[in-house]
């Protein structure tokens, strides 16, 4: 894990297509987060990188980092789930 992703402000996007098979009738939801973290210290990406096995997330984090260490988030916070919920009740309903 890099100590500049956390210096930097990045977009977190989430996305769901639902199609029928026997239609071909398609559905798609897209929901972005725009994550800054703040400036992080090497102790603590030491002691982040320790915890968590950085091959299994996208981008070497998970939905923890950007709680313990973001500064600032905007838009959807569903990046928690990875997966698109208020787009998933609109293309689901």
């Amino acid at each position: 894990m890099s100590g500049d992703l956390f210096s930097n402000e990045f977009q977190f996007v989430t996305a769901l297509t639902v199609l029928n098979s026997r239609t071909a009738y398609k559905l798609s939801a897209v929901e972005i987060s725009s994550i800054s973290f703040r400036p992080l210290v090497d102790r603590e990406i030491q002691e982040y990188v320790n915890r968590y096995d950085l091959l299994r997330y996208a981008g070497a984090f998970e939905s923890d980092a950007v709680l313990r260490f973001g500064e600032n988030i905007c838009g959807s916070y569903k990046f928690i789930t990875s997966l698109p919920l208020a787009g998933f009740a609109r293309v689901t309903t």
